[in-house]
């Protein structure tokens, strides 16, 4: 019985040692297929923008269970358009050969459980203050990206999300003045 016990403690400590974040993991396979430093710099980019996406999409739905309306409101919107744009997304980085996170990494699982600890009449502020601050972020970004990147394709995809990201940013804004002011 107690070599049973060691043995599984033993699996369970190297399946943590093993444990990858799935960005990791894009941006190692990303080194491995750019030779190009510019090439890895945009598939860099490429890894950071789908790691918004799917950390947006699952604070998205959490935020449509544990919110208030208006936060259950903007998570609908989140997670509908950070869906949206993560499929258009996978279809670029295929083009472009460059690998992505597929799942939520180890930064966006962080977010969610300190997200998930608030009571409920703190998530909210805690909530929309999570997601001004990761768009003003993103922004940032994808400003530099849809100045900077070699490939005009990832620079012209970047410049169209802009527009998105501000305006899921006026509306956490306005979601912040309004559960401030109620």
């Amino acid at each position: 019985m107690i070599s049973v016990a060691v043995i599984a403690a033993g699996l369970a400590l190297a399946s943590c040692k093993d444990h990858k974040d799935s960005k990791e993991l894009a941006i190692e396979e990303n080194k491995e297929k750019f030779d190009d430093r510019s090439d890895n710099k945009d598939a860099n980019f490429l890894v950071a923008a789908a790691e918004i996406d799917l950390t947006e999409i699952e604070l998205g739905k959490l935020a449509q269970t544990r919110g208030g309306a208006k936060v259950k409101e903007l998570g609908v919107i989140l997670e509908n358009e950070h869906t949206e744009n993560l499929a258009k997304l996978k279809e670029l980085a295929k083009r472009k050969q460059a690998s992505i996170p597929t799942s939520l990494t180890d930064k966006g699982r962080e977010l969610r459980e300190k997200l998930e600890k608030k009571d409920h009449k703190d998530f909210d502020a805690a909530f929309v203050d999570e997601i001004i601050s990761g768009h003003q972020k993103a922004i940032e970004k994808f400003e530099k990206a849809g100045k900077d990147a070699e490939d005009e394709e990832i620079r012209a995809w970047a410049n169209e999300q802009i527009p998105v990201l501000h305006a899921h940013l006026g509306h956490a804004i306005a979601t912040k003045d309004e559960i401030e002011h109620k």
